[in-house]
């Protein structure tokens, strides 16, 4: 009998503490939303101490503001990692933000810790900003920069690539400046996303980077400044280098009325794209890669690659050599000219069928015109070859993702 007082006496207590804290915290926060942050510090802080995780990521706000108590960040990280060390999603968000102005890849690491840590969170927003951090590649120190490129002389009647290169992927409104008359735009800006991953000191350092890319031809002779394009690239908003194209003599190639070749004259069997993956299964939190060779018969002088669809994973872009080497595989018993176009580390943010969407490539091909006669071609100057513009897809296809 007098244990079973006594374990009454426990559940009252602790029934009566619950509730005292409950009014607590509820005071608190009216105190908070009135501006009365002295009268909210004094309420938050035995619990925030109790070890209450909704009091100690308030207090931790707090801090970091300076509203009710002395600012301090020292004081600011030690509540929200208190309360981010219950899996508590609003504090890990807090800490996040607040390691982001300051070492970004810490704030990845704490967001893929606590995902790892607490399951229920992959369904959260905690989930959601690490796959954003992730994607955008927030945690590089780099100073955005915005660099363009185009040749310094060029003839008349002549197409050349006018690019714009930023080192980040957190970009928005990228503006070209105002391309003189003399040049006619004949495509762009496509963009192309560039990633590679190093090794530095044992610690993983991902860079990116998107390339703006024009192609314009040259009408008239003389000497022209393209002015700086403007980009806001880690919410910082910056501008290129300017550039000057000179436009010398006339371009010399041989024109037909009409070209009889084009991009359906080239099968789906002259060029092509395979995707293969090292593993079908895979475990929640391990990792498979993904590879995208290039298969052709034709000749390729530009291949323009888009970025993978894929459900659910976060994924990044292995380095590899700029300059495309191929080599001869022998494939359905024909000699193809192959090489390995790009390589993706893939890790799965959830179980059950993750599929790869087909990824667009955007290829030019020189191919004879059979419009044209190659002697005549040869003795004015010009080439019996034209460019054809080839769209492919990489096919579809998944693995499977288990606990």
């Amino acid at each position: 009998m007098k244990t079973i007082r006594l374990l009454a006496v426990a559940f009252f207590v602790t029934a009566f503490s619950m509730l005292s804290n409950a009014q607590s915290m509820y005071m608190a926060k009216q105190y908070y939303n009135q501006g009365k942050y002295l009268e909210a510090a004094k309420q938050l802080r035995p619990l925030a101490d109790g070890g209450n995780a909704e009091a100690q990521t308030m207090a931790a706000k707090m801090f970091f503001e300076g509203k009710g108590v002395t600012k301090s960040n020292d004081q600011g990280v030690k509540y929200a990692t208190l309360a981010a060390d219950q899996g508590y999603e609003d504090a890990i968000l807090l800490l996040a933000d607040y390691y982001t102005a300051k070492d970004r890849q810490k704030a990845v690491n704490l967001l893929k810790t606590s995902l790892e840590k607490f399951p229920r969170l992959k369904d959260g927003k905690v989930n959601d900003k690490y796959k954003t951090m992730m994607s955008k590649s927030l945690y590089s120190k780099e100073t955005p920069t915005l660099t363009g490129n185009a040749p310094s002389l060029v003839a008349a009647g002549e197409q050349f690539r006018l690019t714009y290169t930023v080192n980040t992927q957190d970009v928005e409104g990228f503006r070209a400046g105002n391309i003189p008359d003399a040049f006619e735009v004949l495509m762009g800006p496509s963009t192309s996303t560039q990633t590679s991953i190093q090794m530095l000191n044992g610690e993983e350092k991902q860079t990116s980077s998107i390339t703006y890319i024009y192609i314009l031809q040259a009408s008239k002779n003389g000497s022209f400044t393209i002015p700086a394009a403007h980009i806001t690239a880690n919410g910082k908003n910056i501008e290129s280098n300017t550039l000057k194209v000179t436009v010398s003599g006339n371009y010399k190639k041989a024109e037909s009325k009409e070209s009889v070749t084009t991009s359906s004259d080239i099968t789906d069997s002259d060029l092509f794209v395979k995707a293969s993956i090292d593993k079908k299964n895979v475990r929640l939190g391990d990792s498979l890669t993904l590879t995208l060779k290039l298969y052709t018969l034709v000749n390729v002088t530009s291949l323009d690659a888009g970025i993978p669809d894929i459900d659910a994973c976060y994924f990044e872009e292995w380095p590899l050599p700029r300059e495309k080497s191929f080599e001869v595989e022998q494939y359905n018993e024909k000699n193809y000219r192959t090489v390995v176009w790009q390589k993706y580390k893939i890790v799965p943010l959830k179980t059950g069928t993750i599929v790869i969407h087909p990824q667009k490539f955007d290829c030019i091909v020189v191919s004879k015109d059979r419009n044209i006669d190659p002697f005549e071609a040869f003795f004015n100057g010009g080439t019996a070859n034209t460019e054809v513009k080839k769209r492919i897809y990489s096919p579809q296809i998944s693995f499977t993702v288990n606990e």
